[in-house]
């Protein structure tokens, strides 16, 4: 029983990482949109921003992954140091 809590208390939290992610993200995104928006933007805030941008981009693709990794019961696999792809059980394709 400990560890179905622990399990679904692990899962909760990486469930607010996620929006906490997505939401910081799609903030980032929008100081984009509106930079570009400007005829007269300033560059430099334009690549800062962008850098930003990558940056949430890339925290929220890591929590979406974990969260993932949690609900399917995946196993990550590291093909190099910025991509992850995840392969199921045997038992998940199987049903056994």
């Amino acid at each position: 029983m400990a560890v179905i809590q622990g399990e679904s208390s692990r899962k909760a939290e990486l469930w607010q990482e996620y929006r906490r992610a997505f939401e910081e993200f799609c903030e980032k995104l929008r100081c984009v949109q509106s930079l570009t928006s400007d005829l007269r933007c300033d560059q430099v805030a334009l690549e800062t921003a962008l850098i930003e941008l990558e940056k949430a981009r890339v925290l929220y693709s890591g929590r979406r992954d974990a969260l993932v990794e949690l609900i399917l019961d995946l196993e990550p696999i590291m093909l190099s140091a910025d991509f992850v792809t995840f392969h199921a059980p045997f038992s998940f394709y199987t049903g056994n």
